[in-house]
């Protein structure tokens, strides 16, 4: 993670993802950090657009733990199908339910009823909250891992 990544954030922006990567609502977070919900939701628009990315919390979520901005520890595996799989990138690409029913071609609440089964299966408490537990649990990339210090090291060759 280079100063340049961390530095695309404020501090308070920060915080706000790592609040809504805990599952929090942005109501509940406005509340815990004592700042109206417009603030917030600007906040998070800013954020957004310095990442690059659409203007969702699913997406400040996903950009800032693969940016290394903020940083989950691993979780337990859990099985999703490669369709679960492929609706979680989706979101966490920001893609909200009408987006998701035009790619597959389903009812929204077609798409409502798999989201809530990815969610329920991950134990999340909102998209945001599935997201961050997708990384988590290596789904949408590699969970940080602990460095091994068990395998030995390799002896050079005589």
């Amino acid at each position: 993670m280079t100063s340049q990544t961390t530095d695309l954030l404020t501090d308070r922006a920060r915080v706000i993802i790592e609040h809504l990567a805990k599952g929090d609502r942005r109501n509940e977070t406005a509340h815990i950090l004592d700042i109206s919900r417009s603030s917030l939701r600007r906040e998070i628009a800013t954020a957004c657009r310095k990442l690059n990315i659409p203007v969702r919390s699913t997406a400040a979520v996903n950009s800032a733990i693969s940016k290394g901005i903020i940083s989950l520890p691993p979780g337990e595996p859990v099985d999703l199908t490669k369709e679960q799989i492929d609706v979680l990138r989706l979101i966490a690409a920001g893609h909200d339910t009408r987006e998701l029913a035009v790619i597959y071609g389903i009812a929204t609440n077609t798409v409502k009823y798999h989201v809530g089964r990815i969610m329920k299966a991950l134990g999340a408490k909102n998209r945001a909250h599935a997201v961050a537990l997708g990384w988590q649990r290596g789904i949408l990339g590699p969970p940080e891992k602990p460095p091994s210090s068990s395998a030995p090291a390799a002896s050079p060759a005589g």
